[in-house]
């Protein structure tokens, strides 16, 4: 499940409002459904003004606009978005999310692997049934040929 931490400051000329009924709406950008409406935020102890939210239905493939709700300020609002940006490779040819770079990673951080004496080395998904990562030959210069990734 993944986790976002919505957090905002709330503040009267600069000054942190503390003790506040603060609430949170989230919208979906893609469709403009309320996913949070008028939700309780936290303040986070013993830093007045600040406080947060924790988003635990959140689709990283989707955008989210936000709108804080002071409830009892002159400027009552305060607005966000959320968006959980693709990682870009170098080229910008591929995209991949957190989770897909975590499966990447996590394969070759030290899940099964195989063909370490051969021109090709293949690293393992966690229960062992992918081949999440394939690492192809060096030429006589050390530069790796292309690599491929299964991040399903």
């Amino acid at each position: 499940m993944a986790l976002h931490r919505c957090i905002t400051f709330f503040h009267t000329q600069g000054v942190a409002e503390a003790s506040l009924a603060a609430t949170i709406t989230i919208m979906k950008v893609s469709d403009g459904s309320l996913v949070v409406t008028d939700q309780a935020m936290t303040e986070i102890a013993n830093i007045p003004g600040w406080y947060w939210y924790p988003f635990t239905t959140i689709d990283v493939a989707e955008d989210y606009v936000v709108r804080y709700d002071s409830v009892t300020l002159t400027t009552r609002y305060a607005y966000d978005t959320i968006r959980m940006t693709p990682f870009v490779e170098s080229d910008g040819a591929d995209n991949y999310n957190m989770a897909q770079i975590q499966r990447i990673l996590v394969a070759e951080a030290g899940n099964e692997a195989s063909g370490g004496d051969t021109a090709t080395h293949i690293h393992k998904s966690m229960d062992g049934n992918t081949d999440r990562m394939q690492k192809n030959s060096v030429d006589e210069e050390g530069n790796r040929a292309a690599s491929t990734y299964d991040v399903t």
